[in-house]
């Protein structure tokens, strides 16, 4: 048997020497020395024995499915991510999968499935989109997935014992706020709105139209085009990635708890411009200049911003990404470094050779088999202006090197950096389908087809996530207002959190709240949803707290002004209707 390691190494359990008696009493030393080699032999043979049972084939794990959206409701149709992992030394290629339903001791097959290639000790998956119907089930339900069901891999898949997970899939009730949800459409002169009703956005539509509207004309006018058709606009409320995405439409994350805290102007002007980029300067754009364009056309990432400024920044404080580096791994890069970098660089060409070469430029840029980012982008600058990339990357840094220093701007820039690296290290721990690099973002235009809002409606919305991203919120909303002293606090604050949690994964989150203002967020929160609400924004002050809140299927946006008595906060209600406040209660 294993002992727990004890701190104390003259009290430490010998183990396999016996009783230690009088006459033959060991010194301290040597106490010490036995325990450390009785704990290094068990960790040995822990070690053999873990590395003895590991398969050396084809097997399915504990992570061999999960369910969206997440968490799943009876009554969805819901999808299915199956994951199959190969212990073994060579690769494997079209693993079958089937996953079953298991009611009264039969299983029901649900879907069938071909998971791409699987390295050596590596794995494949694929999501199969919208395969189980929960109509009419309820409570804990079991699922089976079964690898190689027909026993096509002969080698590399030995073990047919470990093909074959079973998990267990509990169907809550649906939420209260997505009853009599459905999806409807309105039109503006520049776009086609997809939205859900009862929502934020069914709320501002209006106000939505009129700056979407103003955000495309921009665009259109800063490229020097007119859009030949509508553009088609999902506005969805919940947040996915930093709040937009561009795929012949767009998708932007519209809700009042949008915590990565875009601006809607700035981000419809943003995706606009990927929406007009090809009508502007058809090409094989590679992610840096596409990215580029959209912040330089923006006049900011997610807010207003001097690009050159912002640009020269990023050599003040010494985070200046070289194009070798960035150009060809442009997303593994630091977010907000990359795209405002890439910003300056479209701006620099703009200003110093005129539009007309920019958009040579992005028509130059052909792809060729094999090539990388940066080969295309190398070979398009020296046809455009007889300079390659390396040449026209110096000429970008001394042009940066010669801009007027901002320290406003190189501390607004540390600080949004940091922003944003903490909103997705919450994402990555607390939000995990919001998160960049893994969104749950199935075919939108399918699911508005068949009727189906969880998808792009579920989020998180237990009281640590509404306290923590009213935090992230109140932070970007201080940045906003120039308090950058007040903004880090509360980074702080969070990025503590997240600290606590990350070095004792085991510790219940609310436990972690410790800081006064941490602690009274989380508290208010609580507070409002013992009243039924789901706070949207939360500020404290001292002793009181105003709380945006929304309440079930509503549209309406409450404010609630809170005061902190000796048995918790009191709420009195007040409701906002198109803008104008009135008293409720």
């Amino acid at each position: 048997m294993m002992h727990p390691p004890c701190r104390d190494a003259t009290k430490c359990p010998v183990l396999g020497v016996g009783r230690v008696s009088t006459t033959t009493r060991l010194s301290t030393w040597a106490v010490r020395v036995l325990c450390l080699l009785a704990f290094a032999l068990a960790g040995l043979v822990a070690s053999d024995a873990e590395a003895a049972q590991a398969p050396t084939d084809l097997y399915a794990a504990a992570d061999a499915l999960t369910v969206y959206p997440s968490p799943p409701a009876s009554g969805d149709t819901l999808s299915l991510s199956i994951t199959a992992h190969n212990g073994g030394g060579r690769p494997l290629r079209n693993i079958q999968a089937a996953v079953y339903l298991r009611s009264g001791g039969e299983d029901k097959l649900l879907t069938e499935a071909t998971l791409p290639g699987a390295p050596p000790a590596g794995t494949a998956n694929t999501v199969v989109d919208w395969a189980w119907d929960t109509q009419g089930l309820t409570g804990p339900q079991t699922l089976v997935v079964h690898l190689d069901p027909k026993d096509l891999i002969q080698q590399g898949d030995e073990n047919a014992a470990n093909n074959v997970a079973q998990v267990t899939v509990d169907l809550e009730p649906p939420p209260v706020d997505e009853v009599g949800v459905q999806w409807a459409k309105a039109e503006s002169a520049c776009c086609t709105f997809h939205y859900l009703t009862h929502s934020a956005a069914a709320r501002d539509l209006d106000a939505i139209k009129t700056e979407a509207d103003a955000a495309h004309a921009f665009v259109e006018q800063t490229l020097g085009i007119q859009a030949s058709k509508r553009m088609d606009v999902y506005l969805v409320p919940r947040t996915i990635g930093h709040g937009g995405f561009a795929m012949g439409y767009l998708v932007l994350s519209y809700h009042d708890r949008h915590y990565p805290n875009g601006r809607f102007h700035e981000v419809m002007r943003h995706e606009a411009t990927h929406g007009l980029q090809e009508a502007w300067a058809p090409g094989d754009s590679i992610t840096m200049m596409g990215e580029g364009l959209a912040v330089w056309v923006t006049g900011g990432h997610f807010k207003p911003e001097p690009v050159r400024e912002r640009a020269a920044a990023l050599l003040a404080i010494n985070q200046y990404i070289p194009f070798d580096q960035l150009v060809n791994d442009f997303y593994d890069k630091q977010h907000e470094t990359g795209y405002i970098e890439a910003a300056g660089f479209i701006q620099y060409l703009a200003e110093t050779y005129g539009q007309d070469k920019l958009a040579e430029t992005f028509r130059s840029l052909q792809r060729g088999r094999g090539d990388r980012d940066y080969t295309v982008l190398d070979r398009a600058l020296n046809k455009v202006f007889g300079k390659g990339a390396a040449d026209m990357e110096t000429e970008y840094r001394a042009w940066l090197a010669a801009t007027t220093p901002d320290p406003t701007q190189e501390r607004d820039l540390v600080d949004t950096i940091l922003f944003f690296d903490t909103v997705r290290r919450y994402q990555a721990a607390l939000d995990p389908t919001a998160y960049f690099r893994t969104p749950w973002m199935p075919n939108i235009q399918a699911a508005e087809r068949r009727g189906l809002i969880a998808d792009y409606m579920r989020h998180p919305e237990t009281p640590v996530n509404l306290a923590l991203e009213t935090m992230l919120l109140d932070a970007s909303e201080a940045q906003y207002a120039g308090d950058y002293d007040a903004m880090e606090a509360m980074l702080g604050r969070v990025t503590a959190i997240l600290d606590a949690h990350e070095a004792h994964p085991e510790t219940d989150w609310a436990s972690l709240f410790t800081d006064p203002v941490a602690a009274a967020t989380l508290d208010a929160v609580q507070a409002a949803q013992a009243r039924g609400y789901e706070a949207q924004r939360v500020e404290v002050n001292g002793d009181q707290a105003a709380i945006w809140a929304t309440r079930g299927p509503e549209d309406l946006l409450y404010r609630l002004t809170a005061r902190q008595r000796a048995g918790g906060w009191q709420l009195l209600e007040w409701v906002f209707r198109g803008g104008m406040e009135s008293e409720t209660g």
